[in-house]
């Protein structure tokens, strides 16, 4: 049996970061839709309106844009059935799937996106710390962790650097550079695929995936 040893850190919430060097511009749980009925997906902004296909397909790209400038792609790259190794997994004298959802979880999911930051800037990580990501059942994940720097740490929760901020060499991605995030997301349903919507706040733009699980 594996053992994981836990050390807790500080909350780091993304609404209240105040530069784009400490914060993650990624994803916001507030504009997450709990349900995905339709295709398309429609982004609006003061000029036009456009139309967006949901992408159905692993490794196919998703486009952040500003105006008509791409400012990042996200490529979900593998989405993957992780229960046995979650069980298998020690945390706080628990198994990682009891732990990151309070008892309830049936199943864990590991999720790696491939995010390309073309915006001229630094900004976070694509893990799914704020991101709903809904079962077949239609039930928004219980909790999960984001696999960093060779540990687990909840979503929702960051590594602090010795200014009390979000550790950017962990969490930040360069203007120009590609990065892959993993997390793992528990479900209250055994699911074959999942749904769930990148949505920038910074950029006002979404990506919407429904995906298989292998």
């Amino acid at each position: 049996m594996k053992k994981i040893v836990f050390v807790g850190v500080g909350l780091f919430l993304l609404a209240g970061c105040s530069s784009a060097k400490n914060a993650s511009d990624i994803s916001s749980a507030d504009q997450t839709s709990a349900s995905i009925s339709s295709t398309t997906v429609s982004t609006s902004t003061s000029d036009s309106v456009e139309t967006k296909s949901i992408i159905t397909k692993l490794n196919d790209s998703g486009e952040i844009k500003s105006g008509d400038k791409v400012m990042y792609t996200l490529k979900v790259t593998d989405v993957k059935d992780v229960t046995d190794e979650a069980k298998e997994t020690t945390v706080n004298n628990t198994n990682a799937l009891d732990y990151f959802s309070n008892g309830q979880g049936v199943q864990a999911v590991e999720i790696t996106i491939l995010m390309e930051n073309t915006s001229g800037e630094e900004l976070g990580m694509p893990y799914l710390d704020d991101t709903k990501v809904i079962d077949a059942a239609g039930v928004t994940n219980l909790g999960g962790w984001k696999e960093e720097s060779g540990s687990l740490g909840s979503l929702g929760s960051y590594t602090l650097d010795s200014d009390g901020n979000a550790d950017s060499t962990i969490y930040g991605i360069q203007d120009g550079e590609s990065r892959m995030a993993t997390s793992v997301v528990t479900l209250a349903n055994n699911s074959d695929k999942v749904k769930f919507e990148f949505v920038s706040n910074k950029y006002e733009d979404s990506v919407e995936f429904e995906l298989p699980v292998n």
